[in-house]
């Protein structure tokens, strides 16, 4: 199923700029009533969920991933005679989508994506389910009524399988310091928005259906081991510099320049900017930002 393709969100920054213009940032979305919710950091899984048999559980990209997450395909099944449209009609078909994944205290994204794809039973695995779609995934139904029957649905099943992404309806003052608060938490990669009056449509969102916040992170490192090799591509020399953060090393390629003068020096303080930091405490996707001349210690 190479074309298989989800609703993708994206980052506000990456939306429509007539789009970015009306709500000017995620805290204007906030007040125009959109939901918050967690953003789990684990594999995206698409639950299918059919009455002939042939459910499966399938990742973003359409690889068949069934055999570790068959207990949550049984936990939906279990609960599937009660499932409804909300107009009265059971669905013969339908499809949930959410985050396979476990809490940071029992395991960390690495090993949360080895056994998701290492096709064995995985029973330690848990699904996060955040929609609830008809079999053809395009539906012009709110999400305020998908997420009502989404929690019918699981708080019907009541395993400890399946579970309703946390979500905030209306307590949220500040989008991007709730997504970094549960980024702190461990577990969670930051926050993500969702539009109660959307429909679903697969396909890149382009009309702020679902937007996602990732807070970066901006620390003031010391540069302590530089390295280069040459591009597969270019042929040139691509520099890639370390730095450490609570004695932790980090190896940081993106945004280094290409000219060995540019390059920091062993024992220069640079600027870095991730997007947090992993459960084994690197930096997670940094990039360097620049050399801090007017600083001579690093962020401890």
């Amino acid at each position: 199923m190479s074309d298989y393709i989800v609703m993708r969100a994206v980052e506000f920054s990456k939306l429509p700029a007539t789009f970015k213009k009306i709500f000017k940032n995620e805290k204007g979305l906030v007040e125009a009533g959109y939901w918050m919710q967690k953003k789990y950091d684990g594999c995206m899984g698409i639950a299918m969920i059919r009455g002939d048999g042939t459910s499966q559980m399938l990742s973003r990209t359409g690889e068949d991933y069934t055999k570790s997450c068959e207990h949550i395909i049984e936990a939906l099944l279990d609960a599937k005679a009660d499932t409804w449209d909300g107009d009265g009609q059971c669905w013969d078909d339908f499809i949930v989508i959410g985050e396979v994944w476990q809490p940071i205290s029992e395991a960390a994204f690495p090993e949360i994506s080895g056994k998701f794809r290492r096709q064995s039973p995985s029973p330690e695995l848990r699904f996060v389910a955040n929609d609830l779609l008809p079999a053809g995934f395009n539906t012009d139904k709110p999400y305020s009524k998908r997420f009502q029957e989404l929690c019918e649905l699981v708080d019907h099943n009541g395993t400890a399988e399946v579970r309703v992404a946390t979500t905030l309806f209306d307590t949220c003052d500040n989008p991007m310091a709730q997504a970094l608060e549960w980024q702190g938490e461990g577990g969670f990669d930051g926050g993500i928005l969702r539009n109660p009056d959307a429909g679903y449509t697969v396909g890149i969102v382009k009309n702020g259906e679902i937007v996602k916040i990732k807070p970066t992170l901006s620390l003031d490192l010391r540069s302590d081991l530089r390295g280069w090799e040459y591009g597969e591509k270019t042929g040139r020399k691509v520099w890639t510099i370390s730095v450490t953060y609570r004695g932790v090393k980090t190896s940081v390629g993106s945004g280094v320049p290409h000219d060995e003068a540019d390059v920091p020096a062993n024992g220069s303080i640079v600027e870095i900017e991730c997007l947090g930091i992993t459960a084994d405490g690197r930096l997670r996707e940094p990039r360097f930002r620049g050399i801090r001349h007017d600083k001579v210690a690093p962020d401890a």
